[in-house]
């Protein structure tokens, strides 16, 4: 499985280069693909979500890595496909995430750590 994160580089505050080493080492200890695309423009998020469900379609899991600006790109990229989502929630609001976790706050450690568990590691 390939596991596409999808980053817009402008969203929220956390520091996204301790976010990503934690990320990547989980990933070593995973047998998947970790690939990184971060956004540049308004509209890339989807651009890139399209590229990678026709390319791999649900072969890959997009991660969006951002606020509700970038969900909402990536899901519009992914409609009508069976590519799956997950969302890393790293915008200010993160409004969309809150209601899917069904948490006030989100702590991006445990979303990080769901990696090796759904692959059962």
């Amino acid at each position: 499985m390939k596991y596409i994160f999808v980053i817009n580089p402008i969203a929220g505050h956390d520091d996204k280069e301790k976010i990503f080493k934690r990320i990547a080492s989980t990933f070593r200890l995973i047998d998947d693909e970790m690939i990184i695309e971060e956004t540049h423009a308004r509209g890339e998020a989807k651009i890139i979500a399209e590229r990678y469900k026709n390319e791999y379609g649900s072969d890959c899991v997009i991660v969006s890595c951002g606020g509700d600006g970038t969900v909402h790109e990536i899901a519009n990229g992914l409609a009508g496909s069976d590519t799956p989502m997950m969302i890393l929630p790293l915008g200010t609001g993160n409004d969309f995430a809150k209601k899917v976790y069904n948490k006030k706050k989100i702590n991006v450690e445990n979303v990080i750590k769901a990696f090796g568990l759904y692959n059962g590691k």
